[in-house]
């Protein structure tokens, strides 16, 4: 174990003394908890119209795990996310929107000392293709580069803690990465999870060093102060140090963000983890560099396009869709003195 630099400042609840910089300095909380998110209307309809069979075929993805290494419960997403467009839909009618896009408010709410989830079905709650899908069109995608690996690593730097392994991965994480056959996945399942195995020898080395480091983190004063309890389903699985620790994490990942948010919060579509979507309109180049300069963590934007070849020629066949052709066609509802219209042109 490594003792307290009797140099380091006093150990205090803000967490600015952990990271340098703008780490919610002031312990501000979240100075807005509303951001609206951008839809692209005919994408949400073409979804709509999908049976289950097809949304899942093309926009399920069994491999992505969710951003605490956790699979995903395949059934219950699919319903929750159908149920959240269709209701996108209901909401473009009663609104009487007929352009291409609707904007829609999110309220989002911090879970104790962890992150903040969006209230309801939101963007954040979508996988990766599904989220590109719905938000290219009008938000960048921007995060933390490998946001929990670096935080550890200034963890480690204020308290004196060795981790020259996880240092040197950091230096050229994608090619190293490349070279020794791993990818995100493997990396999330690795950091959160005590008895992680593997027939990969520089993963095996990794996670023994990542053992070492949270041990000693867990250590400090400041984590003492902050009282995480391992879960219940952490408590059954043996996993109980990767669950506190990955609740300091997103703890410190979130007050990273909330100095971020509050400083770019107007130009902000949707939260995520470990970044946020901005709207198009911003000069993405320099807000990474400003948010370099704010956190002292370096960030990158990622790809958000994810396309469908022929979406745009498929019949939309969703029961809103046609309720509403159906009305235009039909019914005369903006001549409420008369019981119906009829047009000749389709009978």
């Amino acid at each position: 174990m490594v003792e307290e630099n009797i140099s380091t400042p006093v150990v205090d609840k803000t967490t600015s003394c952990i990271i340098a910089k703008s780490l919610n300095k002031y312990n501000k909380p979240l100075s807005k908890y509303k951001f609206d998110e951008t839809y692209n209307l005919l994408k949400v309809q073409y979804l709509c119209s999908l049976d289950e069979s097809e949304f899942t075929s093309k926009f399920w993805d069994a491999d992505e795990l969710d951003q605490c290494g956790e699979e995903w419960d395949m059934d219950k997403y699919i319903k929750k996310v159908r149920e959240g467009l269709e209701d996108i839909v209901k909401q473009a009618r009663k609104k009487g929107i007929t352009g291409d896009f609707i904007t829609i408010p999110k309220k989002y709410k911090r879970s104790k000392k962890g992150r903040h989830f969006v209230e309801g079905f939101g963007l954040q709650q979508c996988q990766n293709k599904l989220r590109k899908f719905l938000s290219g069109d009008s938000s960048y995608d921007i995060d933390i580069v490998k946001c929990h690996w670096n935080i550890i690593v200034k963890l480690c730097e204020f308290h004196d803690i060795t981790c020259n392994r996880i240092k040197k991965f950091l230096k050229n994480p994608v090619q190293i990465m490349q070279e020794q056959g791993v990818d995100k996945h493997d990396l999330l399942k690795m950091l959160y999870l005590d008895n992680y195995k593997s027939d990969n020898e520089f993963m095996t080395k990794l996670h023994k060093t990542k053992c070492s480091v949270f041990e000693d983190i867990m250590d400090t004063k400041h984590f003492k102060s902050m009282k995480f309890k391992p879960s219940d389903k952490s408590k059954k699985n043996k996993n109980t140090t990767s669950s506190v620790m990955s609740q300091y994490l997103q703890h410190l990942e979130s007050e990273i963000l909330i100095s971020a948010l509050n400083e770019f919060g107007d130009d902000v579509e949707v939260l995520m983890f470990d970044g946020f979507q901005p709207r198009k309109s911003v000069d993405v180049k320099k807000m990474l560099a400003d948010l370099k300069k704010l956190t002292g963590f370096e960030w990158t934007q990622k790809d958000n396009t994810y396309d469908i070849d022929g979406w745009k020629e498929e019949e939309l066949s969703d029961y809103m869709t046609w309720a509403n052709d159906f009305e235009k066609n039909v019914f005369a509802v903006n001549e409420p003195k008369r019981c119906y219209a009829v047009n000749y042109d389709i009978c």
